[in-house]
């Protein structure tokens, strides 16, 4: 019943935006509102499964569709990026609402949901910090670069679902090309910074890894 009621928060989310109340979420539902607040509690409690459910979606395409241990560095980015904005752009209001929930809750340690949201990041991160070490370059501050690279991802993602009103809105692919160029950029500046250079069209191995 309760992966019936996070399908019937998505369907309420795309039907009335992200604005969806628990009475809307309830009549997609089909079940009374005191029947949802016994699966959650309250609003953060499902914000917490939309959350989940996101999460998966993206593990599932994402994770399945990329080699980390073969493929060259630039093209898993892109391949990372794809995935992410085909679901942002299959699922527009869903995210709006996600990327609406992290500005304004981000704050608050206990938000196990956001912690989720985290967990793809964190994976990069810890392979990324682990090739760093092995070459003796300083891993300090990765999780800064992740966060920075969320931060920027999720904000981008806002202005493009707002964007989508316009008869002349920048296209899915090209918002894609777009916010590559911007993580990459991120990931090269703090390359840089720590006195290595990633070659794009090599794989995230020591061996490529060069000095500056």
């Amino acid at each position: 019943m309760r992966a019936e009621l996070v399908d019937a928060a998505y369907q309420a989310f795309a039907k009335y935006g992200p604005e969806a109340s628990m009475d809307d979420i309830a009549r997609e539902a089909g079940a009374t509102k005191p029947k949802l607040y016994r699966h959650f509690n309250d609003k953060q409690g499902l914000r917490a499964a939309v959350v989940e459910r996101a999460k998966d979606l993206m593990w599932t395409n994402i994770l399945d569709a990329v080699d980390f241990g073969s493929e060259p560095i630039g093209k898993v980015m892109n391949q990372l990026v794809d995935q992410y904005t085909q679901l942002v752009d299959e699922h527009r209001n869903v995210f709006k609402y996600l990327v609406r929930s992290h500005f304004s809750e981000s704050s608050s340690e206990s938000d196990q949901a956001l912690e989720d949201a985290r967990e793809l990041a964190g994976f990069i991160a810890g392979h990324f910090a682990a090739v760093l070490e092995n070459v003796g370059a300083d891993s300090t501050g990765i999780d800064l670069v992740v966060q920075s690279i969320i931060g920027a991802s999720l904000s981008a993602t806002d202005w493009w679902i707002n964007s989508q009103a316009d008869p002349s809105a920048m296209s899915r692919s090209a918002f894609r090309d777009h916010l590559s160029a911007i993580i990459w950029g991120i990931i090269d500046a703090s390359s840089r910074a720590r006195g290595i250079r990633i070659d794009p069209t090599a794989t995230l191995h020591t061996e490529n890894i060069g000095l500056l």
